[in-house]
């Protein structure tokens, strides 16, 4: 099952979820990214984890190891890494 490639349909926000209790979160805002690597410790965090894979709100889209790599790799190139 894991890992699950998503990413929000409105907004460059791209995750990597590699477990029920870790994810990466790719986030790019302009000319400026930030990757965070995430371990759930407490319920809110799984919760999110959860509610990530469930979609519900249908706000998310599954995309490839492939697109998820791509969009990782063409950041490092033309952008700059940044702490939000």
């Amino acid at each position: 099952m894991f890992p699950v490639y998503l990413k929000y349909k409105k907004h460059d926000t791209y995750f990597k979820i590699n477990s029920f209790v870790n994810f990466e979160e790719l986030r790019i805002i302009g000319d400026f990214f930030n990757i965070s690597n995430f371990n759930a410790k407490i319920l809110p965090d799984r919760v999110f984890i959860a509610d990530l894979l469930e979609d519900k709100g249908h706000r998310m889209e599954r995309i490839s190891s492939r697109e998820y790599e791509d969009t990782l790799e063409l950041c490092y190139r033309h952008k700059r890494q940044k702490s939000f």
